[in-house]
C-alpha cells in the first residue's frame, strides 16, 4: 500500500501515522516526530537507529499540555536547523500535525496562525487543526520559545525537555492505579469519583477526608462517617457558570488537608467534571502546571474526565486560579 504523505517544503513533510519501517526508510527520511497518542507505533521495529525518532503522544479534541506541545515545536525546530529530512505525523495527519508545523512556521517565519494553516492546506487540503487543540496563550508561549531557540538560545530546547519529562515521570512515577468502577486514585492519597465512599470502603481505602463539591450527597443520604472522617460538602454549579469563591474554598480545602497528611477522596455528581476541576486548579498551584498539563495527568487515570464547557462559561481558568491563589479562609469556621 501506498505512503499517503505531502511535503510542505524543502525537508519537511506530514502524514499519518506510517505502518511500516520499510515506509520511512525508502523514501529517506532522517527524522521523524511522532504526535500521535501513542508510545508505540506500527513502524519502530525495525527502523534503523540513525533515523532520529521523537515521540510525544498528544491526544486530539482537547487542549493539548503546553509542555509536550512546546517540547515538539522544538524539536521540529532542532531537526530543521540541522537539515534532516523530516516527517511530522499524527494519526491521520490532520489536526495534531498540522497544529505543531504551524506553531513551528509562526514562530520561525514570523507569520500569524491563518497564514500558517493557509500555507499548509494549499499543499495538504485536508488538515483541519482541531480548534481546542491549541489556545492563545499556549500559542504564543511555544512561538516565543521557537523564536528563542532558533535565535541561538539552545537551552530552550534542553529546558523544554526536562519540563515535558517531568510531567511524563510524575505519571509514571505516582503509584498504581486503583480498579474501580465509580472512583479513580488519581495519586496516592488523592481519588476521585461518582460519589462519596461507603464507611466500609472508607475504613478500607485509607481515605480521612471528604470532599463533595455537588452538595449534598453526604448528608443527604444519612450517611454515618468513621470517627477518623472529616467531610466537607459545597455546592459547585453543573450546568452554570462557576462560583469562584465556593470553587476556591473547595481547592482551598483539598490543599490544607493534603499538606496536613491526610488522604482526601473528591466526589460529584459523575466524578468527571466538577470534582476533577477541583483537583486540576489544585494540582496547578502546587506544581505550577498549566491546566491542559493538570487535566492530562488526571485524564490518565481518569479517562473521558473534563468540566462541562458550561462551568467555564464565563470565566476562564486562569481567572478561576487566581480566585483560588487569593482565596482567605475563615480561620475560625474550619477549626
Amino acid at each position: 500500500m501506498a505512503f499517503d504523505f505531502d511535503t510542505l517544503e524543502v525537508g519537511l513533510a506530514l502524514s499519518g501515522t506510517p505502518q511500516a519501517a520499510r515506509q520511512i526508510v525508502s523514501l529517506g527520511f532522517e527524522a521523524v516526530i511522532n504526535i500521535w497518542d501513542t508510545n508505540h507505533p506500527p513502524y519502530l521495529a525495525g527502523l534503523p537507529p540513525l533515523i532520529k525518532v521523537v515521540q510525544q503522544p498528544i491526544e486530539d479534541g482537547i487542549p493539548a499540555p503546553v509542555a509536550f506541545l512546546r517540547r515538539a515545536a522544538l524539536e521540529l525546530a532542532h531537526f530543521q536547523r540541522r537539515n534532516l529530512w523530516t516527517l511530522v505525523h499524527c494519526q491521520q495527519g490532520q489536526s495534531r500535525s498540522a497544529t505543531l508545523v504551524a506553531l513551528y512556521w509562526m514562530g520561525r517565519d514570523g507569520i500569524p496562525w491563518d497564514d500558517a494553516v493557509a500555507r499548509m492546506r494549499a499543499v495538504r487540503p485536508q488538515i483541519q487543526p482541531h480548534p481546542k487543540l491549541v489556545d492563545g496563550p499556549t500559542r504564543d508561549a511555544v512561538v516565543r520559545s521557537v523564536q528563542r531557540y532558533l535565535a541561538g538560545d539552545e537551552a530552550e530546547l534542553r529546558r523544554a525537555r526536562m519540563e515535558a519529562e517531568d510531567l511524563r515521570l510524575a505519571d509514571e512515577d505516582r503509584g498504581p492505579p486503583h480498579a474501580a468502577k465509580t472512583w479513580s486514585l488519581i495519586e496516592t492519597g488523592l481519588g476521585c469519583g461518582s460519589a462519596p465512599l461507603q464507611p466500609a470502603e472508607l475504613t478500607r481505602t485509607g481515605f480521612t477526608r471528604l470532599l463533595n463539591v455537588a452538595g449534598g450527597e453526604i448528608s443527604g443520604f444519612g450517611m454515618r462517617l468513621p470517627e477518623e472522617v472529616e467531610a466537607m460538602e459545597l455546592a459547585l454549579a453543573e450546568t452554570s457558570p462557576v462560583r469562584p469563591d465556593v470553587l476556591a474554598e473547595a481547592v482551598w480545602h483539598l490543599r490544607a488537608w493534603r499538606q496536613a497528611g491526610h488522604e482526601v477522596f473528591v466526589s460529584c455528581t459523575d466524578g468527571k467534571s466538577r470534582s476533577v476541576l477541583v483537583v486540576a486548579l489544585a494540582l496547578m498551584l502546587d506544581r505550577d502546571w498549566d491546566f491542559a498539563g493538570a487535566m492530562w495527568y488526571v485524564r490518565k487515570r481518569r479517562p473521558g474526565a473534563w468540566p462541562r464547557p458550561q462551568i467555564l462559561e464565563k470565566r476562564p481558568v486562569a481567572d478561576l486560579l487566581a480566585a483560588c491563589r487569593e482565596f482567605k479562609p475563615d480561620v475560625e469556621s474550619f477549626v
